[in-house]
């Protein structure tokens, strides 16, 4: 019977847990036609993107990647097929499950090569910690079209403890 009731507290206990974010998203490598979206899971997992155009024009879904222990559960995927000057909002996919976000996740493309166009920047460095990062809305109130994070980000792919 003791090994009957260890049996099954043993089966109730090794329930998977799900994968989640660590770090990220960052958008990057954004063009008039296409951009690439990295981030950093607690375990392996399948990352898909899926995002839309704000006006609801056209939909893309990135193509599946792998997060491995040897990449470190980092990896980016790629969106192409866009349109230039266009606002798109996005949605992280871990093993197929929506990745919550704070604030709107979202970017705009760039103008064609050689058509005019504004663009507004933003600087900020060593965000770390766990808790709830204000910070975050306060930059996304400002709509920068390119956030560059100096500092300890660096380290995100790193196994050291911290």
């Amino acid at each position: 019977m003791l090994l009957l009731l260890l049996l099954t507290g043993l089966l109730f206990s090794t329930t998977a847990q799900a994968t989640d974010l660590t770090h990220g998203p960052m958008v990057g490598h954004t063009s008039g036609t296409s951009t690439r979206i990295w981030v950093r899971a607690d375990s392996p997992a399948n990352l898909h993107v899926e995002l839309t155009a704000a006006d609801g024009t056209s939909e893309h879904t990135s193509e599946h990647l792998q997060l491995t222990e040897t990449g470190n559960y980092c990896g980016s995927v790629s969106i192409t097929g866009l349109a230039p000057s266009i606002r798109y909002t996005y949605t992280v996919f871990l093993d197929g499950h929506e990745q919550p976000a704070s604030v709107p996740q979202q970017f705009t493309t760039f103008p064609l090569a050689g058509k005019p166009g504004v663009i507004r920047f933003g600087f900020g460095h060593g965000i770390n910690g766990t808790d709830a990062q204000p910070i975050w809305k306060a930059i996304a109130d400002k709509d920068p079209m390119f956030f560059l994070i100096m500092g300890d980000n660096i380290y995100s792919n790193s196994t050291e403890p911290k």
